[in-house]
């Protein structure tokens, strides 16, 4: 039964990650190719201020909701959806009252994006739409069902790639205005599409139950709050560049997005691996969740290891082939982000774990520690080096966050670092051995 969990939850979720990589690389790609390096990193700027709005929305929302409905009473059910119901309307209130309020606040301090305050009104109505397809996502991930999420970011991320690309194939030439609004049409068809899949799992209470209302809030605002570190901690070096070489956004930006497929199975295991190793340390103690996490990480490091030795071989030809000749700088670059690959194996199945284990405070103070560290890091080498300061600092502060995190979670589960790279190795030994196995069978097949 567990197999069947991992085989279908993974398969899904997979392929959500990957469709969403190249929907977003794909326009990407195309928006590098039409509009100046600066016109482009006020985009990239853009795209990063909206990820923290959402995944500080998730983080308050998702892994409360998920939790408590994996190990409540299932007489608990309506009460716990309509309390997460009502936090995330409250929240999505507050977030376009903020982005109408402080749009040109934020926009002053980045002086060369001139459009920004305008992108981020134009979003406040995306991001409305947008809490009710989380809602149904959230629902549908709590019964451990992941077919939904997969349907609705395809349609999400489909309709804005198809845009640009019939924008570059008409020769039509690309407005940031216009594909901040093609966000609003596309987010609603997603919506629906997450509606369709959750139905079946709907089931509120007609009253609000405020005990569930402050249990999920007082849960979710550490996690709100290390999602929002974690996204600082990830992007304080596209924001501090920006503030002070906006035409280098793009060219960092375009290492960065490579480094995404580093990342597609890390998010992928996270995503199945939250619910599952909360309900196992619910039922087994922290024993399961540290076995979860070493095995996890080493399979990671498996799967990472030979990507990033592919991209250091053949960064440059990458580079030419996503952003052309103008990027060529982009490629040392990427030789040094590809990197973050190997620490964010570690730090994101930290952080899944930790949340998992009912230590959401302790993730927080964490990540936001780590926040603080990359930002002082890169500020002081992006002063001192420019362009290449982003990576040198970003790879300082991950090691020394790397040291940090591993220490707490021998000292809190017993996790010890050497047993990922052992499940690493056996890995190996087990893809080695399928295939010598597969190769004898066929060297024994009888010749037609």
């Amino acid at each position: 039964m567990r197999n069947s969990y991992w085989i279908k939850s993974g398969f899904y979720t997979f392929l959500d990650k990957i469709t969403q990589m190249v929907f977003n690389l794909g326009s990407f790609i195309i928006i590098l190719r039409i509009l100046d390096k600066a016109t482009a990193g006020e985009w990239v700027l853009f795209a990063t201020i909206t990820a923290f709005i959402e995944v500080g929305r998730t983080g308050l929302l998702q892994n409360g909701m998920v939790t408590f409905l994996n190990i409540s009473d299932r007489s608990e059910y309506p009460k716990i959806s309509t309390a997460s119901l009502l936090l995330n309307f409250g929240l999505s209130l507050l977030i376009v009252a903020a982005l109408l309020l402080f749009s040109g606040s934020i926009g002053s301090l980045f002086p060369g994006a001139k459009q920004l305050p305008q992108l981020l009104q134009i979003y406040a109505a995306t991001t409305f739409i947008l809490s009710a397809l989380y809602q149904f996502n959230f629902i549908q991930q709590a019964n451990l069902d992941f077919k939904g999420l997969f349907w609705s970011s395809f349609v999400k991320n489909g309709i804005l790639f198809f845009y640009v690309l019939y924008l570059f194939l008409s020769h039509s030439g690309i407005q940031l205005i216009e594909l901040a609004r093609c966000q609003i049409i596309a987010a609603l068809p997603a919506a629906l599409v997450a509606f369709f899949f959750a139905r079946k799992y709907l089931d509120f209470s007609k009253t609000i139950d405020w005990g569930w209302v402050r249990k999920l809030f007082h849960y979710g605002k550490f996690t709100f709050g290390t999602n929002i570190s974690t996204m600082a901690y990830k992007s304080v070096d596209k924001t501090v560049l920006g503030r002070l070489l906006l035409d280098s956004v793009s060219t960092y930006d375009l290492a960065l997005r490579v480094n995404n497929l580093a990342e597609v199975p890390t998010t992928t295991l996270a995503t199945i691996l939250f619910p599952q190793s909360a309900r196992r340390n619910h039922e087994e103690g922290p024993a399961a969740a540290k076995y979860l996490y070493e095995k996890s990480v080493g399979v990671l490091l498996g799967l990472i290891l030979p990507l990033i030795v592919f991209i250091l071989v053949f960064a440059d030809l990458i580079v030419h082939v996503i952003g052309g000749a103008k990027y060529a700088d982009s490629a040392p670059i990427l030789r040094l982000t590809i990197f973050y690959g190997f620490f964010m194996a570690f730090a994101i199945q930290f952080g899944t774990v930790l949340d998992s284990i009912g230590k959401p405070k302790t993730n927080f103070l964490i990540t936001t520690l780590g926040a603080c560290v990359n930002l002082t890091c890169n500020y002081i080498f992006i002063k001192r080096f420019g362009l290449f300061g982003a990576p040198y600092g970003t790879l300082t502060a991950m090691t020394i966050m790397f040291i940090v995190m591993q220490r707490i979670l021998y000292t809190r589960i017993g996790v010890r670092t050497g047993h990922t790279l052992r499940y690493m190795i056996a890995f190996y030994k087990n893809i080695f051995s399928r295939v010598r196995r597969f190769s004898f069978k066929e060297s024994l097949a009888p010749n037609p």
